[in-house]
């Protein structure tokens, strides 16, 4: 429960720090994102977000959490998070969650599996527990939240999701 208060939470302070302005879209489709990924989540339709809607799912065993946000045709960001192992190890299934939310996401960036892998050994291991690159027009972040072992991989327009 305190983990779902949590990430709740989490993608709570996100939107907010958007405020309400305008946001900005990533030129990807719901169905692009969702590419390979509806085996693992059932995505229902939430409430919106700013006027935007909001499509959450979650794995069965309840390892992984997946947030869409924005008009289906094209979206404005995406929050996958993923629960590490009690050995601060990520789950092969959520790994390759993980780099095929990337692939369908950022679709020409060739090094977005390498990016993940280093990105989430750094932040699990070392004091900074968060990480963000810029690829074309989006901004791709992870941050890691030690007491919960928990990554969230956030991909959004590189202005931060809101029009400049």
């Amino acid at each position: 429960m305190r983990k779902v208060l949590f990430l709740s939470l989490v993608i709570f302070v996100f939107t907010l720090s958007a405020s309400a302005q305008q946001f900005e879209r990533i030129g990807i489709s719901y169905k692009q994102v969702m590419d390979y990924l509806t085996n693992f989540f059932q995505m229902e339709k939430k409430t919106q977000v700013f006027g935007q809607d909001r499509y959450m799912g979650t794995t069965s065993d309840k390892q992984a959490d997946l947030e869409v946000i924005g008009d289906k045709g094209n979206i404005s960001s995406v929050t996958l998070s993923l629960r590490l192992s009690k050995d601060g190890k990520l789950a092969e299934r959520n790994n390759t969650m993980m780099l095929r939310l990337l692939k369908n996401t950022v679709p020409n960036w060739k090094d977005s599996s390498n990016w993940a892998n280093n990105t989430l050994e750094q932040i699990t291991t070392a004091s900074k527990n968060s990480r963000s690159i810029i690829h074309e027009n989006k901004k791709i972040t992870m941050q890691f939240f030690r007491p919960l072992n928990m990554v969230l991989l956030i991909v959004e327009h590189k202005h931060g999701g809101v029009a400049k």
